[in-house]
């Protein structure tokens, strides 16, 4: 697993921090695509490079913040802008619609909390689709640790308006494998007794 830094660590739990409801969650992982989907649409009726350039964009930075989860959405990214012709200029902007909306209300009856982009509109608006595809990819295994240790940090956050951590993910990380190689040695040990 490819070290984060602690940059992205700290985005995602900017992000998480207005995100702690499973459904809400579910929510974006479907509309959040699908905004993204519908502004490269609409852009492209302006110009065609202006989604080109925006989706390298965000496959570039997606890619230097984690390597595999920047390459597995890239792939996203190139399957939707391979079919940025399919749709028309105002079923993408009714879609757009209908997904803003879809979030907002889900903010509004199911987290019960105002959405990240009042607070930081360009940082909401450039980590929500990694941190919906983290979701995705958690799914399978990918960095579930790392989501639970940003939960619990949110949890703190939302509760006592300050972050708790002492410690960056990683030193907590090495803790835990310590541990477990701790552990596994005890019950070699037991086993020969």
């Amino acid at each position: 697993m490819n070290r984060l830094n602690q940059n992205l660590i700290n985005k995602l739990l900017f992000y998480e921090s207005y995100h702690s409801n499973k459904l809400n969650k579910l929510i974006h992982v479907i509309f959040v695509p699908l905004i993204f989907y519908s502004a490269l649409v609409m852009t492209s009726y302006i110009s065609l490079y202006i989604p080109v350039i925006g989706s390298l964009a965000y496959m570039i930075y997606y890619i230097y913040l984690d390597r595999l989860a920047g390459i597995t959405y890239s792939l996203l990214l190139l399957f939707m802008l391979s079919h940025i012709n399919t749709i028309s200029f105002y079923t993408a902007l009714f879609v757009h619609i209908l997904s803003w909306i879809a979030q907002i209300l889900s903010h509004k009856f199911v987290e019960k909390r105002a959405p990240a982009l009042l607070d930081s509109f360009f940082q909401a608006i450039t980590i929500a689709p990694l941190f919906t595809w983290y979701e995705v990819l958690s799914i399978f295994g990918y960095r579930r640790r790392l989501l639970a240790y940003i939960h619990c940090e949110a949890l703190y956050l939302q509760r006592f308006g300050k972050l708790r951590r002492q410690r960056s993910f990683d030193e907590i990380t090495f803790e835990e494998e310590t541990r477990e190689q701790k552990q596994e040695k005890t019950m070699k040990f037991d086993f020969y007794k």
